[in-house]
């Protein structure tokens, strides 16, 4: 996947700006004066502005997804002008990757993109599908009705393009790009003024040649493959790896709304028929919250776990209520439990279609708050609850489908949520990283397995903090001496055999109770008081203490335990607050097994060379709410910034703030931007040991613009022997198909891989000697 960067002049000597969202291809040509909406709708900016962005956003895009080729369009009314030196210097800070100018033909240069999968998604928009049900037919019905003759002439159609780049003339306005030469254009040293006639050596023409050679042999490849079984199963869960395979089309279909079924139109439909719906209720401290999720029936193809989706209101929003207060609340009063959630109950029966009620699964999993309620307590309202919802409700209500669930079960749950939207739980080597895992067969011997490389998770609340991730490496322990430390690792398989090793994991999660940013706020407080030698400092306005981690000049009004306001001044002092916040990490505390990371828990070697994290709620909130740089993390920017707002007088901030400059932020998380800045600073880099130069890590708060909760991966875990059923039901003839699948499969995406690699090659820079 190629990332264009488009710039053009527009009234005002500014420049508007369209950089590519993620997962997403937006080209444009000279057939198509843009695909896609830009990411900032009718923005413009000036120079400064343009090179923040692609400081910030679009280069740290292309790290993420490996991309090692940055294109610019070089069209005349698309030059950048005046900002040579400033894109010199921002493309320094990322040396792994290049930008390369093409003239504006080049994104023409996709076969598949603007050939082949054109001519599927104008069929497939003739065809007008309106639900998730139909755009799967719509896809297959014409992907078939595509023929040979149809794809000879899009794939010919690139040779006259190809020789059309090859024989342009151009120049490089920047001068540092003199180093950069392509296949087929070289541009050397030249100024605008002095265009360069194109000439290619004899070893840019036998690569050229070969590369023909490899693209026809896939093709080949291509025009068998679409005859074989593996596109004529019927599954429904091909279409799962539409957003891999396809990425273009399920751009352009996502332009005909939801992808969602809607149930309420299509109850007793046979669509219906095919899908099968899940319950899962959050119980949480202060509330609870119901979540309704969907899937069509499983291929029976073993390799492949269920889709889950969330299900979708006419509206288009998902399927989720949320009523209060928390279910611990009845531990006096256990018989109102289940009146107490019969809303949400209601409201998911509302949803589903009647029909399919008597086999919709329900699970009711509390959390925080019924953890601290003794096990007597626990016991009589889920004892309730399993007793009286039968008497209302339809729904599946098996004995272990209402617990309450651990911190250990909630972080894994949450794991496999984020890791199954970013589809890591397929099969195929398509622009996914890969990794070595040592994963445990069925005869008890650790053996070496190749898959798709899954990302850790750390999420940082109010009260606590949460860390998860794979361990690759087989780990041993000392059951008489680190049964602690072995308590935080958890194996389990998502797959419907016990001896899948493809969704075999083993994990590590660690919860901190008390390093939520809220809490560490308070502890850090009370740490400030008991170090004051004045005793009556901080509990007066005319003697409040000495903060470093508040905005310059602020007076902060705070509320110990003890309900007695106190008093700090901030001093604007970046360094001085982490340093004075490194104690509360308790990094020196005793440790049962190396290596450690905070008070004295036990970490497992993390990978820092081969890995991703994604960072949720005030990972996302410190970088985005007032700095607005979520996203991609980097430590020296981010504190670049930090030091600046700290240091900042607290008038100006609030002067700020009246004008609406800080439109996502509050007052509160402005004066407090300061300490969780520091602290989500700390934990990362001195309490979990992620370097300072770790350039993998992502602050977000959705994933391709859903909102991930624990509640999917519990159902996905959960449900993991459902398609057992429809394995067993296979016949004969089918199979034989299923056991053909891993040889099929990767043949099938080794085509993927091949034209793939013939692609970036074709955009790759070639020393012309």
């Amino acid at each position: 996947m190629f990332i264009a960067v488009i710039s053009r002049d527009v009234p005002g000597g500014k420049v508007g700006f369209w950089p590519v969202a993620e997962q997403r291809q937006y080209v444009r040509n000279s057939r198509y004066h843009q695909r896609g909406d830009p990411y900032w709708s009718d923005l413009s900016c000036d120079g400064a502005f343009f090179c923040r962005t692609l400081d910030v956003d679009i280069l740290p895009a292309c790290e993420k997804h490996g991309i090692r080729i940055l294109q610019m369009d070089n069209a005349r009314p698309h030059i950048v002008n005046n900002l040579d030196a400033s894109i010199a210097e921002v493309m320094a800070r990322h040396p792994t990757v290049q930008l390369l100018l093409q003239p504006p033909q080049s994104p023409d240069l996709n076969p598949l993109e603007e050939g082949i999968f054109k001519v599927l998604v104008d069929k497939v928009e003739l065809k007008n599908p309106t639900t998730r049900h139909e755009l799967h037919e719509a896809v297959l019905q014409s992907w078939e009705e595509l023929s040979e003759r149809k794809i000879r002439g899009c794939i010919q159609h690139q040779t006259r393009v190809r020789r059309q780049i090859v024989d342009c003339r151009g120049g490089h306005r920047h001068i540092h790009m003199a180093r950069i030469t392509c296949s087929w254009c070289r541009y050397l040293t030249s100024t605008p003024s002095t265009p360069v006639t194109v000439t290619l050596s004899l070893k840019c023409v036998i690569i050229v040649v070969i590369l023909l050679v490899l693209y026809t042999i896939a093709l080949i490849m291509f025009l068998e493959l679409r005859h074989s079984n593996i596109y004529h199963t019927p599954s429904i869960h091909k279409h799962q790896k539409l957003d891999s395979i396809y990425p273009s089309l399920v751009s352009a279909a996502s332009s005909y709304g939801s992808f969602q079924q809607n149930a309420g139109d299509d109850h007793g439909s046979s669509s219906t028929q095919r899908y099968h719906y899940g319950i899962v209720i959050d119980c949480g401290s202060s509330g609870s919250r119901v979540y309704v999720y969907q899937w069509p029936t499983h291929s029976g193809n073993p390799n492949e776990l269920l889709y889950i989706t969330q299900l979708r209101e006419t509206s288009g929003e998902p399927v989720v209520k949320k009523i209060t207060p928390g279910l611990s609340t009845f531990a006096s009063n256990p018989s109102a439990a289940s009146k107490y959630l019969h809303p949400l109950l209601s409201y998911a029966a509302k949803n589903i279609p009647e029909v399919k009620h008597s086999e919709t699964l329900l699970y009711i999993l509390a959390t925080a708050g019924m953890r601290v309620l003794p096990a007597s307590a626990q016991a009589s309202i889920l004892e309730e609850l399993q007793t009286s919802i039968p008497k209302y409700f339809k729904f599946v209500v098996a004995k272990n489908n209402f617990e309450v669930i651990t911190g250990k079960q909630e972080g894994v749950y949450g794991w496999i949520a984020v890791n199954y939207i970013l589809n890591k739980f397929a099969h195929g080597i398509e622009d996914h990283p890969l990794v070595v895992v040592d994963v445990s067969s069925q005869t008890g011997s650790v053996t070496p397995h190749i898959r798709r490389r899954t990302v850790g998770v750390i999420d940082m609340g109010g009260g606590s903090m949460q860390i998860a991730f794979e361990v690759t490496k087989s780990v041993k322990f000392d059951f008489t001496k680190e049964d602690l430390a072995k308590d935080l690792m958890a194996e389990f398989n998502l797959g419907c055999r016990s001896f899948d090793l493809d969704h075999n994991y083993q994990l590590y999660v660690s919860t901190f109770l008390g390093f939520g940013a809220n809490s560490a706020r308070r502890r850090y407080e009370e740490m400030l008081l008991n170090d004051g030698t004045n005793s009556s400092q901080g509990f007066d306005k005319l003697s409040p203490v000495p903060d470093p981690c508040l905005p310059l000049g602020l007076l902060y009004t705070s509320a110990t335990n003890t309900q007695q306001k106190t008093f700090f001044i901030g001093l604007g002092d970046y360094a001085l607050c982490r340093r004075n916040l490194f104690p509360l990490l308790n990094v020196t505390v005793p440790c049962q097994k190396k290596p450690c990371s905070m008070n004295g828990i036990y970490q497992s070697d993390i990978n820092f060379h081969n890995s991703e994290f994604y960072g949720f709620s005030e990972f996302w909130y410190s970088m985005e709410d007032v700095y607005r740089i979520g996203g991609h993390y980097n430590a020296d920017i981010f504190d670049k910034i930090s030091i600046k707002h700290c240091s900042t007088r607290w008038a100006k901030l609030e002067e700020w703030f009246l004008k609406k400059l800080y439109p996502k932020s509050d007052i509160l998380r402005l004066k407090l931007q300061c300490f969780k800045a520091a602290w989500m600073s700390l934990v990362l880099h001195d309490g979990l040991k992620f370097p300072r130069t770790y350039r993998h890590f992502y602050s977000t708060q959705k994933i391709d613009g859903k909102d991930v909760q624990w509640t999917l991966g519990a159902l996905i875990h959960r449900t993991r022997y459902l398609p057992l059923r429809e394995i067993e039901q296979m016949s004969p003839h089918q199979k034989g198909h299923a056991s053909n699948w891993n040889f099929n499969h990767s043949y099938h995406f080794y085509y993927e891989y091949l034209i793939g690699e013939i692609q970036r090659h074709l955009f790759a820079i070639v020393t012309i000697q």
